[in-house]
């Protein structure tokens, strides 16, 4: 940061983070005033935050970026508008443009004026005779706008923020809920401990009804924002049967919301179901979704949660996941079978081999046929394998033919062609019985 900058509008695009406990004082520089300063300084420096003004920072930079810098680098701000001083609106006119509300605190004096403009603003009044009610008020406001800082916090932490989705939805959480916020705070920090179970429940159900409400009234510039903190909390709640009756009934809050679009509910529980599964929180729950969700047949339209569930099969490290993935060979759905297969194939899961062995020779589905093939071809020992393949081709080689189901060749082609010599020989010796039965140029050179 440069440290002569002295317009406003030179800062916009510095990247300066406001530092936890410290308080950034704006009122005039009068010795009148020492004694209330002393007093602001007292309080915070009790709740553990260190407070100063521009006049206390280090450094020979202009008297007004110390000024700038000192708002954007605090937490809180306090602004005492007594006198109506013009250099303390200049200041309090760029904390407005740079920071929030919440960590924004106006005092003055009582029966002091101020102008017109900022009356909407809320102000509150002490008396320089009772320093006392000073205290409380600088009390509260620290207490208050630290609750709202750690639920930011907390969200930042799990890379949530207003940035990510447009609007401040973030801010409209904050106003729902008041000072209520704080237990979702210990939520996304995974630290209920000092909550009664009731009381976690409790706050899923107050936030549900919010999810439900900007859903309903079709606030979509936050919606979205809502439901993806939501999301989270069900994911970082340390108390998992709360997780769990919340993901059961998530459908239902979403069709009570007004979505009867299946597309769309779909997408959200695709969501949900990938940040728990990401977080291998409910992995009982969530992993029998994701793999029921590969009963559909593979679409020539783009589907964005197919191919969001495909990656997270394909680069989760868990044994969980991969135990999952190769149990699924067995399961009903021959396109669950085929998509599996071609899961291990392509991720090279070496241990499902025996797996992909004994299903290959009781497999009717000739779709799925062609994926266990190429699997094992990924997979297998080589000669293994090979022995494997040829054992299978001399069972089922003439239904092949007679059935035309001729795209399996080009399977056993590929998957020989991995596993043989450097000389082909059981290429060759495939070619030559079944050559005749597809162009040997639609499967590429060997």
């Amino acid at each position: 940061m440069n440290d002569y900058f002295i317009y406003p509008k030179q800062f916009q695009y510095e990247k300066i983070l406001p530092k936890k406990n410290t308080c950034f004082m704006i009122m005039p520089f009068a010795q009148s005033f020492n004694e209330i300063y002393g007093t602001i300084k007292e309080e915070t420096e009790k709740n553990g935050v260190i407070c100063c003004r521009a006049d206390e920072m280090n450094g020979s930079q202009p008297i007004v970026n110390k000024i700038i810098r000192g708002i954007l680098e605090s937490q809180y701000i306090i602004v005492d508008i007594t006198d109506a001083t013009a250099n303390v609106f200049y200041e309090l006119g760029i904390a407005h443009s740079f920071r929030d509300a919440q960590s924004i605190l106006l005092i003055k004096q009582e029966d002091n004026k101020y102008p017109f403009d900022i009356s909407h603003l809320p102000t509150q009044n002490y008396s320089p005779n009772n320093l006392f009610q000073l205290k409380a008020i600088i009390d509260n406001f620290i207490k208050s706008a630290k609750t709202i800082s750690d639920f930011r916090d907390a969200l930042s932490i799990n890379d949530i923020n207003d940035n990510t989705i447009t609007n401040n939805f973030i801010e409209y959480i904050e106003n729902y809920f008041h000072n209520d916020i704080s237990i979702y705070s210990y939520i996304l920090n995974s630290c209920t401990s000092k909550y009664k179970i009731e009381q976690v429940d409790n706050a899923f159900k107050k936030f549900e009804i919010l999810v439900q409400q900007t859903l309903k009234n079709r606030i979509s510039s936050i919606s979205d924002g809502i439901l993806k903190v939501y999301i989270k909390l069900i994911e970082k709640c340390d108390i998992d049967e709360i997780s769990r009756k919340y993901v059961l009934q998530f459908e239902d809050m979403l069709l009570l919301s007004g979505i009867d679009d299946q597309s769309i509910i779909i997408s959200r529980k695709t969501d949900l179901m990938l940040a728990l599964a990401n977080n291998n929180k409910l992995l009982d729950m969530c992993l029998p979704w994701i793999i029921n969700y590969f009963s559909q047949s593979k679409s020539s339209i783009i589907d964005l949660n197919r191919y969001k569930l495909e990656s997270f099969l394909m680069n989760s490290t868990s044994k969980e996941v991969e135990t999952v993935i190769i149990s699924s060979l067995f399961n009903d759905d021959c396109h669950i079978r085929e998509h599996m297969a071609d899961i291990i194939g392509a991720k090279k899961i070496n241990n499902a081999y025996q797996s992909l062995k004994s299903r290959l020779f009781i497999e009717e589905n000739w779709f799925t046929v062609g994926s266990i093939i190429e699997a094992i071809g990924r997979v297998a020992p080589k000669d293994d394998g090979l022995h494997s393949i040829e054992s299978w081709v001399k069972l089922k080689g003439h239904d092949i033919i007679e059935q035309k189901q001729f795209f399996l060749l080009k399977h056993i082609f590929h998957a020989l062609a991995l596993l043989d010599t450097d000389s082909n020989f059981f290429v060759n010796k495939f070619l030559k019985e079944y050559g005749p039965f597809f162009n040997e140029a639609q499967v590429g050179p060997i």
